[in-house]
């Protein structure tokens, strides 16, 4: 799946039908990579999250998978706040 959408309290992901992998109310860990410029390339945020609900496409070709983070660094969730923030801008 992509993910097309994240804060510090969500994430969305879309998928062909046969492709998606997660279940409602199941916990998964992730690790999510941002480019940065400078001497540090890459700044990783490791999570975990909860599926809370799919929804399908009109003609149930695709779904999307919305997502609630269930555990995070404060640090890590600082960072992804101004980094929706200064893209917001």
């Amino acid at each position: 799946p992509k993910l097309v959408y994240f804060d510090r309290k969500r994430m969305l992901f879309l998928s062909d039908r046969g492709e998606m992998p997660f279940v409602p109310d199941c916990e998964y860990a992730c690790l999510v990579s941002f480019p940065l410029e400078g001497p540090v390339r890459e700044r990783k945020v490791y999570l975990s999250f909860v599926i809370e609900d799919l929804y399908e496409s009109f003609d149930r070709s695709r779904l999307c998978a919305c997502a609630r983070i269930s555990s995070i660094q404060e640090e890590d969730s600082r960072f992804i706040s101004d980094k929706v923030k200064t893209n917001a801008k």
